[in-house]
């Protein structure tokens, strides 16, 4: 695994475990490109990214 790979893993796993995002199964759907669709995600993950650097 990159780290690229290594940070989504934990982004996706804290937004279920913290977040729950589990709640609705199509918060974590993402685009070719790797963006979320859901807008709150699609935030959390540029600060999480930026605090992961």
């Amino acid at each position: 695994m990159t780290n690229s790979d290594l940070c989504r893993a934990a982004f996706e796993k804290l937004l279920l475990t913290k977040f729950r995002y589990f709640e609705n199964a199509y918060a974590l759907e993402k685009d070719g490109d790797g963006t979320y669709f859901n807008m709150s995600a699609k935030n959390y993950w540029e600060v999480f990214q930026a605090g992961w650097k």
